[in-house]
């Protein structure tokens, strides 16, 4: 259980990866890249074109089970609020075969694909080019860099723009975690109504998101996720009054 998909060793290959990472096709690329079993990421608010989740179809052309918990569930960028209280907004082909379901409990999810005895992930073909500075943009010696994955950033990046397509979230709320560089300037998207951790009194009873209305299958290639069960979960258990130990499980 991670904060971000970019922590992930060569120790998670063959074992389920939970990272609080969105669930684009680079967070999925670079767990497939260290041979995960299987993944379990953030919806990150679904967003623009369903890119929130589209590395779920990318993971089932695999033959990797895939899920994300809503962003209303758990907080982006918190790995330990993922089993503690995420819930399943989506799950691909592969995943659903094993009775991964939404509305089902991380937690839950979690166990079912230890039991599941699953292979690592094969080796993916490389992405296209993850980084790209945009030559146009740049003036008086700062230059301008757009990068998929926060993770990209490197100390070449001091003193110059950084627009990055990673969530905008702290990891486990370390102030540290926000960039790796003094960059002249960064920027990331905003993910729409992310759970913020509220005293117990304030909680209300939690239901999924809405499928998009494109299809009730998610796709990003040519093979299309399972639809999503239309039961909703029980009541969300309001959280303790500290954020939960990070488990050291990758």
């Amino acid at each position: 259980v991670l904060d971000s998909v970019t922590h992930l060793t060569a120790e998670a290959r063959g074992r389920i990866a939970v990272c609080a990472s969105h669930g684009a096709v680079y967070a999925a690329w670079y767990g497939a890249m260290k041979g995960v079993a299987a993944m379990i990421l953030n919806d990150a608010g679904i967003g623009r074109e369903q890119a929130g989740i589209s590395g779920l179809g990318w993971l089932d052309d695999l033959g990797v089970p895939g899920a994300t918990v809503a962003h209303t569930s758990a907080r982006i960028g918190w790995g330990a609020d993922m089993p503690a209280r995420g819930v399943l907004s989506f799950v691909n082909a592969a995943a659903a075969s094993i009775g991964l379901r939404r509305g089902m409990a991380c937690a839950e999810a979690i166990e079912r694909l230890a039991r599941a005895g699953l292979p690592p992930s094969p080796t993916p073909q490389p992405l296209a080019e993850a980084r790209h500075e945009m030559v146009e943009a740049g003036a008086r010696g700062i230059r301008v860099f757009v990068l998929d994955s926060n993770g990209l950033v490197g100390k070449e990046d001091a003193g110059h723009i950084v627009v990055t397509a990673s969530h905008g979230g702290l990891l486990a709320g370390k102030p540290e975690t926000a960039v790796k560089a003094e960059t002249a300037a960064w920027r990331t998207p905003a993910s729409p109504a992310c759970r913020r951790w509220k005293p117990a009194a304030s909680q209300a009873p939690w239901s999924p998101p809405s499928p998009p209305a494109s299809a009730t299958a998610c796709r990003s290639g040519p093979t299309a996720m399972s639809a999503p069960s239309t039961a909703s979960p029980s009541a969300m258990a309001a959280p303790s009054a500290s954020p939960p130990a990070t488990s050291s499980r990758p």
